[in-house]
């Protein structure tokens, strides 16, 4: 997967508010975010810290319903 690319879906969204300007920065932050954790845990493979990374299911779907 590309991360760019993944991120230019949520470059697309025209807010048309502040909430929904804040939502899109949410989506973009969490999406770097589970990135910076993907990319921490290749480094260093701690079952732990992988959990934790993945540990809230409704972020995950929520990037699946918005990809």
């Amino acid at each position: 997967m590309c991360w760019i690319h993944a991120e230019r879906v949520i470059n697309r969204l025209i807010p048309i508010n502040d909430s929904h300007t804040k939502a899109v920065d949410d989506a973009r932050d969490q999406l770097w975010s589970i990135y910076h954790d993907l990319k921490a845990y290749k480094l260093n493979p701690v079952t732990e810290q992988y959990q934790a990374a993945l540990s809230n299911p409704m972020q995950y779907q929520n990037l699946l319903r918005n990809a």
